[in-house]
């Protein structure tokens, strides 16, 4: 198969940024996903793209994490929270419990439902994003203050810029992909053609919009139908992913090219995808999922209605090395058949919950090995879950 090449009217020199410095892409030539050229299949073992340690979280008998709670890994803290529940429950990263509390309600200092959760270790405060405010907690649960969403912006995803502010993609009016075209719902406002929103953390008052523009945006969900109803396919993409030292990178589904934001707000690409859709596939959003000096993995969604339940993702795996792309399935060297394409991240570190159960099932039928095999054989299906860390630096 030949190598994916370089788009030469994209290539950029780039030079090394404050914060997310001597990342994948911050020296020589802009790497350049194209779809349209003819890209390698690879399986790769997590444990040969970086450093793999599994631990169990250490917690009082009577909490157990359910498969209901989400994780929220940061670079000092992984928390867990429940949407709908109102629990959050956090750790280091020995896995030792650091706050656990529940302020679900509706007074002026709880919440009704939680969509994300900021842990900033050096404010020790942990903000909740509760769709219409943010409200700010310590770790042990103790409220701290409000900061109020206007209703013309609508928060999607958020993360830390620095001490002082946080940056999240505003999402309001922006369009669907319909029979694989955008397209407008309702009487849904126009959408700005900026949507990333820089934010104060003390007082929630918006800094600036980001000069990043993208005409055209859309959600990554498809409206459709199935048996003659309406349906939507719907892919949650992670826009922005916070890097070592401060700054995130971002990834616009609707834009061409995705970037490193420094921590003082400083603007520099490391990405770029060709085309933005193709006649096959039609629409296609990208997503960085990780970043390292020497290794990048790319996250595509695929956004054509191909009658499925789901929308189609596909992983990529760019070596600076050799400067390729390659389309990768990820495998665990001490888990024959485990599912390694589902993890939660956080920069440079990908992070997998495994459930007591699944693991001594996988046990009985000789599927592990190494230490994996080792710590399932201390378990019964009534513990806590097992964090697998990959550290790709």
């Amino acid at each position: 198969m030949k190598k994916i090449g370089l788009c030469l009217a994209t290539v950029m020199l780039l030079t090394g940024m404050n914060g997310c410095k001597d990342r994948a892409g911050s020296e020589g030539p802009l790497p350049v996903l194209d779809f349209r050229a003819d890209i390698p299949d690879q399986e790769v073992a997590l444990q040969d793209l970086g450093k793999v340690r599994y631990f169990r979280l250490h917690t009082p008998g009577d909490v157990l994490l359910g498969d209901q709670m989400k994780l929220a890994p940061g670079e000092h803290g992984l928390f867990f929270f429940g949407p709908s529940s109102g629990d959050v429950i956090g750790f280091d990263k020995k896995g030792e419990m650091i706050c656990r509390f529940n302020r679900k309600g509706q007074g002026g200092e709880e919440y009704v439902r939680i969509r994300h959760i900021l842990y900033d270790a050096k404010r020790q405060e942990i903000f909740l994003d509760a769709i219409t405010q943010m409200q700010v907690y310590d770790p042990e649960g103790n409220f701290k203050r409000t900061l109020k969403i206007p209703e013309s912006y609508q928060m999607d995803v958020v993360e830390s810029v620095d001490e002082n502010t946080m940056v999240f993609l505003d999402m309001q009016g922006a369009l669907f992909v319909k029979e694989g075209e955008t397209t407008r719902i309702d009487d849904n406002p126009e959408a700005n053609n900026q949507p990333f929103v820089v934010m104060d953390k003390d007082t929630g008052e918006k800094i600036e919009r980001l000069p990043l523009v993208s005409n055209e945006r859309y959600r990554s969900m498809i409206v459709t139908t199935r048996d003659g109803r309406p349906f939507v396919l719907l892919n949650r993409m992670r826009n922005l992913l916070a890097c070592d030292g401060g700054g995130c990178v971002i990834s616009e589904p609707a834009a061409d090219t995705l970037y490193l934001l420094s921590p003082d707000r400083q603007l520099k690409p490391v990405f770029a995808k060709l085309p933005l859709s193709t006649e096959k596939d039609g629409k296609i959003a990208c997503e960085i999922r990780a970043l390292t000096p020497d290794k990048m993995l790319v996250n595509a969604v695929f956004l054509k209605d191909e009658g499925q339940m789901t929308l189609r993702n596909e992983l990529y795996l760019y070596t600076v090395k050799e400067n390729t792309f390659s389309h990768v399935k990820l495998a665990n060297k001490d888990w024959k058949n485990g599912d390694m394409m589902n993890f939660v991240f956080n920069n440079n570190k990908l992070y997998y919950i495994l459930y007591p159960f699944t693991l001594l099932e996988a046990m009985e039928k000789g599927e592990l090995s190494g230490e994996l095999a080792e710590i399932t054989k201390t378990l019964d299906e009534d513990e806590n879950l097992i964090l697998m860390e990959v550290d790709l630096d």
